[in-house]
């Protein structure tokens, strides 16, 4: 895997791969078991894969605030070069509407807590949007690919194979790139070149006032301000422990006087993935960002998940540390985070998560805030 797990071709296959449920619900089943048919068909017929999922994550804190929300995902890729070929050309797209639920959006709950990051990442209340819509072409026998359109940068480098907020940790310190200064979803052009199955090397650039709720490209026309990365990857196989990734990016973004003249940033992640076995898998990773526009200096942390626990195959626990540094006043934060999810039914999984946050840099009096998650997702 090249690109993070919540990117529309990872969760296209994630779909379209059958799972073991824990029990077989045919009420449940049978009518998706249909829907996902379809689908196929069509995929068949004219090469267009379809995805729909929803998402529904609510979490509690002590002290009693608390924080829901939901994501309906329809999104697809239609390979319209190529088909069935290298050098395959397809056109990806997804629409989302992310919305509250009861009081407060989940996204909403951390700077209620006053902590540096929120104990979830995403589930805020934007609406409607067209997420992605780029075309990505193939070529060199699938060697090179290209992506021009509108998407988000950080889809695509920087992540570790664990970083999936729909169905891993909930957390912003490990479910996302919080220390990045990325836009939001905007004009993005970017290559990756995989010469073997040991190396990769990608490179892009993104309009840096892209919004996920704007279309921006009067901004980069009229500004010629980017947002750039580039990042090299080693991926082994190693004998008796299994798959590796191990990648190194480097990141900068433009001043942006337009926006209340916010400066350059410059930046490098190491990250480090690896299979110890069938089931076990850990990762680490490290950011550092010299101007610290999102207020994070370092970002270090650490994980474990176990897949196979308590019934299925497909469902999967996890445990991990993360350690952020603020550059402006405020404590350093620490998080310690436990989930297990469960494939309840072929398309539905259920979730349950405990966090520990430390030392919250925005809440001086409070030592150790406990965050309780669960989630469920359906898919298909």
């Amino acid at each position: 895997m090249v690109d993070t797990e919540t990117a529309v071709l990872e969760e296209l296959q994630d779909i379209y791969i059958e799972k073991e449920p824990i029990v077989d619900v045919p009420a449940l089943d049978s009518p998706l078991d249909f829907l996902l048919q379809k689908s196929l068909d069509i995929n068949e017929a004219i090469g267009l894969r379809i995805g729909i999922a929803y998402t529904a994550v609510f979490q509690q804190a002590t002290g009693g605030k608390s924080g829901a929300g939901g994501d309906f995902d329809v999104f697809g890729a239609w390979d319209l070069i190529n088909r069935d070929q290298p050098n395959v050309g397809r056109l990806v797209w997804a629409i989302e509407n992310r919305h509250q639920i009861g009081g407060r959006a989940a996204a909403d709950l951390g700077p209620e807590l006053g902590t540096l990051l929120a104990p979830t990442n995403g589930f805020n209340d934007r609406g409607w949007v067209v997420r992605d819509l780029f075309w990505q072409q193939n070529l060199l026998d699938d060697k090179l690919r290209v992506i021009i359109g509108r998407a988000d940068p950080t889809d695509f480098f920087g992540a570790h194979r664990m970083q999936n907020k729909n169905a891993l940790f909930f957390n912003r310190h490990i479910s996302g790139t919080a220390a990045l200064p990325s836009p939001g979803h905007g004009l993005t052009a970017l290559a990756t070149f995989r010469p073997n199955d040991l190396f990769f090397i990608s490179g892009g650039t993104s309009n840096a006032y892209g919004q996920t709720t704007q279309a921006q490209i009067d901004s980069l026309f009229d500004e010629w301000d980017l947002f750039s990365f580039g990042e090299i990857g080693f991926t082994p196989m190693i004998e008796g422990l299994g798959q590796g990734r191990y990648t190194v990016s480097v990141t900068y973004v433009d001043p942006r006087d337009r926006n209340e003249n916010i400066g350059h940033d410059l930046g490098f992640s190491i990250v480090a993935d690896q299979d110890i076995g069938e089931r076990v898998q850990v990762f680490a990773r490290y950011n550092y960002q010299d101007e610290a526009l999102n207020n994070i200096k370092h970002l270090i942390q650490g994980g474990v998940g176990v897949s196979g626990l308590l019934g299925s195959p497909d469902n999967m626990s996890g445990l991990a540390f993360s350690y952020a540094d603020p550059d402006r006043p405020g404590r350093e934060e620490k998080v310690v985070e436990f989930f297990h999810r469960l494939q309840l039914t072929k398309y539905t999984q259920f979730s349950l998560g405990i966090q520990a946050i430390i030392d919250p840099t925005n809440a001086p009096d409070d030592d150790v805030i406990g965050v309780f998650s669960m989630r469920i997702r359906i898919a298909f």
